[in-house]
């Protein structure tokens, strides 16, 4: 039969094959498989399964810091600015921490803890109106504080 172009080939061809009927071996075989008792030894090992997962549920808790990002908003050498910043987010922005930092003779301001950095991005744009060189950094961020941020 052909259709639109392409053969289809439909005969019965069941008559055809070469069917192998079992031989006696193999219900020899089967009869002496299903007389033999299983011999599949299951291990219940469900307390080393138990206590290694224990043993990672407490390194989990241990870890306190993750990768992601922080917004600075000042670098500079004057301390009081350096201070203005902070008591500017801390009155604005209770929800995100001021972290400052110094090497001498420079003060960072940095803020934040954001694990994602669209939340970053989010906060970015809001701080850019009083900080207008704010940026975005990658950095060390406590988890903690970091899930708190909406």
């Amino acid at each position: 039969m052909i259709d639109s172009g392409k053969t289809f080939y439909q005969k019965d061809l069941s008559k055809y094959r070469n069917l192998q009927k079992p031989t006696e071996a193999y219900y020899e075989l089967q009869d002496s498989l299903s007389a033999q008792p299983s011999k599949i030894k299951l291990n219940n090992d469900n307390g080393r399964v138990d206590s290694l997962l224990d043993s990672i549920t407490e390194q989990i808790k241990n870890i306190k810091f993750a990768n992601g990002f922080r917004i600075q908003i000042y670098v500079g050498n004057e301390k009081t600015m350096a201070d203005e910043a902070k008591v500017f987010i801390y009155k604005n922005y209770p929800e995100i921490d001021p972290y400052m930092y110094f090497n001498v003779p420079i003060y960072k301001i940095k803020v934040g803890d954001f694990l994602k950095r669209t939340q970053a991005e989010q906060y970015l744009y809001k701080l850019k109106e009083a900080f207008p060189a704010a940026i975005i950094l990658p950095d060390k961020v406590e988890i903690k504080k970091g899930l708190l941020v909406k």
